[in-house]
This record gives C-alpha cells, structure tokens and sequence, in this order.
C-alpha cells in the first residue's frame, strides 16, 4: 500500500467515523430492522461459540442457543457476515462494536471505489465517487444498523476489481482470487450469486471470445463449486422460506418500477441522470464498435447481474438490495459528470474538482428524503426487567414471553441477550408470542391462533412457565395480529395473577412513538413441560 493509497483509506475511515458518532448511531437500540436483531443474536452465538462453546456440537449449541433466544437466523442467511461480526464480538462483546464493523466496511467500500474509479478518471472524480458510497442516505441508514449488506457491498467490489486484473493478464492466480472472493460474496448473502453474471458479460462487452478456451477463465468458478454451492444446497428450502409467492415475470413486472423508484428516492434525480448519462455513454460506445476498458466493462457486467437477481430472484423489494451496486453507481454518476465538465475550458484538476463538486450537490435532494435511525426503549424495557432474574440458573431457568411485531420481538431478545453475562447455557429463556402463541412462516402466511380464550391464554402462559410478559404497544396498527390482542386482554381480565410492572415509552422512527408494557407474575410460573 502506498502512502497515497494508506492516506485516502485515513480520509474515508475518518468519513466513516464522523457520520457514526455525529448521527449518534451508537445510542440506538437494535431493531432498525426487522432483520437487524437477527443478525445481532446470530452474530452473538457465533462469538460465544468461539469463545468456549466449541467445545459442544456445533448443531447442538446452535439449537439450544436459538431455544433460549430464537432470534438466530443463521440458515436463512449464510454464514460469511456472522463469522466477521462474530468475530469483532469477541474484542467486545456489545452491539456497539457490530456498528463499529459496519463503519469500518463503509470506509473500505469507499477507498476500494476510489482503487477502482481513479483508473477510469482522475483522483478527485473518483475520490467523490468513494465518498458518495459512505454519504449517500441509503448508505447511512444500512451503516445504522447491524446487516450484512454493506459486506457484501465490500466483497462484489473487491471480486470485481480481481476480474478486471484477470482480463488485463489472465493467470491462475486472479482467476482464483475471483472465485475466492465470489464465494465469500455469496456466503455473505445469496444476492452475490450476482457476480456470475461477470465474467461471461465482460468477454461479450470486451469482444474477447478467446478466453473461452482458455483453462484459467473456467477455473474462477471452481472455488464458488467447492464452497458456496454445498451451502446454497444444504439451505435451499429454508431460503425459499423467504421467497414471495410469485411467478418470475409477474414478480418482474412489479419490481421494475419499484427498484427504478427506489434508485431515484434513494439517489436523487440529479445523481440518476449523471449515472445514466455515464452508462448511455458507455453503451454507445459499445454499440458502436468501440473498445471499451476492462474497468468499464466489468462495471457494466456488475451492474447487469445485480439488476438480473433484484428483478427476477423474488426475495421482496426493499430500497436497501441496492447496496452493492451502488459503488458501481457512483462511479457512472462521476462519469456523467466528467462527461458535462469535460465540455467546459477546465484544466485536468479543475476538471476534477468541478466533477466532485457536481457530485456532492446531488447529495441535496436525497438528504432532503433521509430519517436517520431512532430507536429507543427497548433496552430500558429489558433493564428493567433483569433484576427478575437473580434466582434464575441454567437449571432453573426464567421465561420471558414478548408479543410484537419482528422489530419488538427482536429489539428485546438481543438487548437481553447482550446484557446477560452467561448465555450458553443461560438463565433465561425468552417466547416470541409469534412463535408459541400462533403458527405461521418466516413471512408470516399461513397465520392461525394457538387459543381462542382469555382461559386458554392464560393456562398456556403457565404451561410455558412465563414469569414477565413484554406487551409492545409501539408498533403500527397495521402489524397487530388477533393473538396480540388476545393476550393483551388476558392479561388485563387477570391481575390477581399478571401485576403491570412498568410502562416504557418506545421510539421506532421520530414520529412513530408508543409504549412497552411489562407484566409479572405475582406468584412462581409452573414449570415447563
């Protein structure tokens, strides 16, 4: 690494840092997303598994880690971004250093951009174009919260910068550097099946058919075979758990607009036109039988897969899939801009200068659009709640149940998580009221209720063993279901039994506030059976 090279890594990480501590990130509860609090736990598990639980079967840990705190998640994602967070735990054991991680991928994503970009345009292009990828609201609000795609963002552009050194000298080594890192991509989460898209387009973008007989472009995939492809076997029908009920070309017709809406919400229309300025520009070129550069044309080829596996792989539209191409689309918006600056009567660094700035200014719209994380209440509610458990053992353990929706449920079992000191094996055992008190699937289809009576409730809260009952009162009217209601009127039609501890107001957006109502026992639960 260069001192130049080690400078620009300095100037994103300090980016990276600024935007963590100023948009005070690290105050936050987990449960941003429905997803965020599985990932926590599911890194947790890993990291205390590292740190003693080896010794155990590794499917026997997992089970009763997921039966204490069923907020595991490994199965329906893959293993790659709960190995790194895992990892970074055992350092510091605390969700804060899970966003410590996220900000430390974002200020690589940048300088990789940069790596990237600065072959395709001058420094201070792409120095903004790298800037963009940790600035832009869509990527603040994924460096918020505990997910894996800003990893993944890091592995696709890492793995396409290897292709690029394998075009420009095919070896052994960039073909397996390729593979290596397309594997990684994968077990990081399945959209890096993405990048398989790359090597065949950039033959057919770079008009270089030779390298179909060539040994070494047929190598890149070996690694994927070897490592990823016995894990997307292994797991295929949890993961289509996960998959809307639709046909490919009506979940196409549907995601089109969508994701074209999302890039512009999440973009602002003066960086879509720059980016599609750039792209119009590259595909000119190509039809009209110019050469394009191996840095352009993996772009492109990128670009294609990530928009193929988006558009027909029906995983559900949500605004932050766009992450990994974003590099990709930063690098097309400073194209665009050196596009319009390149007309102007600017020396190069003027030119440069004025490119970034262009780029910057199209950070205004999408700022205009952006609600920073704020969740709140969650970890209060748990406080107040551990002192509950001082008699409680691995033998004897106490058992919690919470009714809310997947953020509620998952806020509060990685906050009590996080806090126990002892979790495997542990203390405490923690319900999700979507789980014991109705059946449904990872989506939540299927949905019928377990009881149909306040009586039933009752008796199987003490069939359960429950001893403190967390009922969010915080969520949308719209995520209630029948048996939230059920249980909240038990509890009330009760209270010779069920004593209303503490209310704890909860924030999970700045204008979407309620409260967290925590129930006790009165008397010792019957145990479990």
């Amino acid at each position: 690494m260069t001192p130049r090279h080690l400078l620009m890594l300095c100037l994103f990480a300090i980016a990276a840092g600024a935007a963590l501590i100023l948009d005070r990130r690290l105050d936050m509860d987990l449960g941003g997303d429905p997803d965020e609090p599985a990932h926590a736990v599911t890194s947790l598990m890993v990291r205390d598994y590292l740190a003693g639980g080896f010794l155990q079967h590794p499917a026997a840990f997992a089970k009763r880690y997921y039966a204490d705190f069923p907020k595991v998640a490994l199965g329906h994602y893959p293993p790659g971004y709960y190995l790194l967070g895992g990892l970074g735990l055992l350092a510091w054991p605390r969700p804060e250093m899970l966003l410590v991680l996220q900000g430390f991928a974002a200020a690589f994503v940048a300088w990789v951009t940069w790596l990237y970009g600065r072959r395709m345009m001058d420094d201070l292009a792409a120095g903004a174009a790298g800037m963009l990828t940790i600035l832009l609201p869509l990527m603040l609000k994924i460096q918020e919260m505990a997910m894996a795609d800003l990893l993944l963002a890091l592995l696709v552009l890492l793995t396409a910068r290897s292709w690029v050194r394998f075009l420009e000298s095919p070896g052994a080594r960039p073909a397996l550097a390729f593979g290596l890192l397309a594997a990684a991509a994968i077990l990081t989460k399945g959209s890096g099946l993405m990048l398989g898209a790359v090597p065949v387009s950039s033959i057919v973008l770079l008009r270089r058919w030779s390298l179909l007989k060539d040994w070494r472009w047929w190598l890149a995939g070996v690694p994927v075979g070897l490592l990823a492809f016995p894990w997307m076997l292994l797991t295929a029908k949890i993961t289509r758990e996960g998959m809307v009920e639709q046909g490919m070309m009506e979940y196409f017709r549907e995601a089109l607009p969508a994701y074209l809406g999302e890039w512009h919400h999440s973009h602002g229309l003066p960086l879509v036109l720059l980016a599609s300025a750039g792209l119009a520009c590259f595909l000119a070129r190509f039809l009209r039988g110019r050469s394009v550069t191996a840095e352009e044309a993996v772009l492109l080829s990128t670009l294609a897969g990530g928009a193929a596996i988006l558009l027909l792989v029906p995983a559900g539209i949500t605004s932050r899939y766009l992450a990994p191409l974003v590099p990709f689309l930063a690098l097309l918006a400073a194209s665009g801009a050196r596009l319009f600056t390149g007309r102007l009567r600017l020396s190069h660094g003027w030119r440069g200068a004025f490119s970034a700035l262009i780029l910057f200014t199209g950070l205004i719209q999408p700022f205009q659009r952006f609600w920073p994380k704020e969740v709140h209440g969650f970890s209060e509610a748990v406080a107040k709640a551990l002192p509950g458990l001082a008699d409680a053992t691995p033998q004897s353990q106490a058992h919690w149940l919470v009714s809310s929706d997947p953020r509620g449920e998952g806020g509060i079992i990685a906050e009590a998580a996080f806090r126990l000191e002892q979790r495997a094996p542990s203390p405490l055992r923690i319900h999700r009221a979507s789980k014991d008190l109705s059946t449904s699937d990872w989506l939540g289809r299927g949905y019928q209720m377990a009881d149909r009576t306040e009586a039933q409730m009752l008796a199987r809260l003490d069939s359960l063993g429950v001893g403190m009952v967390f009922l969010d009162l915080s969520m949308r009217d719209s995520h209630r279901v029948d048996h939230h209601d059920l249980l909240a009127r038990s509890l009330a039609s009760a209270p010779e039994v069920w004593s209303l501890m503490a209310t704890v107001p909860v924030t999970r957006l700045s204008w979407e506030k309620g409260e967290m109502r925590i129930y006790q026992r009165q008397s010792r639960a019957a145990p479990l059976k």
